[in-house]
């Protein structure tokens, strides 16, 4: 990481220009997520989401791996491990609704490994870029676990039902390819050039109209839990509201004066 760069327990925080970078630091560990590391990360996505600076949001791991999952060690050496795991999962889950919730485009930048939580906190994000060999699964009945970070909410609708029960229940890795065929991740990417394409795509969304890609995520997410015809009255209000509005305006100029749109 660069210059202005902010060190939290586990995590780094650096903005490079209108993008926010969060980035799991205990390579030590592979970036496995302990109480303090996971309550770091949510504080450091709900800070981003709050500040307006802050155009889009990168998530990345340093080291060898993204996240290789829940801190196996410290769940273990826990004095109340039924409290420590429900504060784990708690914490993760508000990051996680953050996410999901917040106005702003958030990118995964996943290489190495993407296991357990690690490939929970991967299926929130708006866009999910895998380096090269990355390996990645759901890995938590491999230990004894059950799904965290709203891992089983959201597989099902990504990659169906069929694949869930199997990544779920056998537990076993898959590959960048792979994970690209079942939709998991929007592309694959050379190992050394991750970080650069992240970057590039945070600032091309940095650059682009912030409400319409506010409503953007809200019916994309909403879409989810709503009927055909429930959505279509959301689009109608939506389409319209955007339509009365300054983005509209410079877009739709822009693109009859056939110029590139200068979104502020």
């Amino acid at each position: 990481m660069g210059e202005g760069t902010r060190g939290r327990t586990g995590i780094k925080v650096e903005d490079r220009g209108a993008v926010r970078w969060v980035v799991f630091d205990r390579p030590d560990r592979l970036n496995a997520l302990d109480l303090p590391t996971a309550t770091a990360w949510a504080e450091a996505i709900a800070e981003a989401a709050r500040e307006g600076s802050v155009r889009a949001v990168v998530l990345a791991g340093e080291g060898r791996a993204f996240c290789s999952g829940g801190d196996l060690r410290a769940f273990r050496e826990a004095p109340d491990r039924h409290t420590y795991l429900r504060d784990v999962a708690d914490t993760i889950g508000s990051g996680v609704l953050e996410i999901k919730s917040m106005d702003k485009p958030v990118i995964a930048a996943v290489h190495g490994h993407a296991m357990g939580v690690g490939l929970s906190l991967l299926l929130p994000c708006d866009l999910k870029l895998a380096a090269s060999g990355t390996r990645m699964g759901m890995s938590y009945v491999n230990v004894g676990l059950s799904p965290g970070g709203g891992g089983s909410w959201m597989l099902p609708r990504m990659v169906g039902t069929t694949r869930a029960w199997e990544m779920l229940l056998l537990g076993e890795p898959l590959t960048a390819e792979r994970a690209l065929r079942l939709g998991l991740v929007t592309q694959v990417v050379p190992h050394e050039h991750l970080r650069e394409e992240a970057q590039a795509i945070g600032e091309r969304l940095a650059r682009g109209p912030r409400e319409a890609i506010a409503r953007i995520k809200r019916l994309l997410w909403t879409s989810l839990e709503s009927s055909l015809e429930d959505h279509l009255r959301k689009e109608e209000a939506t389409i319209a509201d955007a339509a009365a509005g300054a983005e509209f305006e410079e877009g739709s100029r822009a693109f009859l004066e056939r110029r590139a749109p200068r979104f502020e």
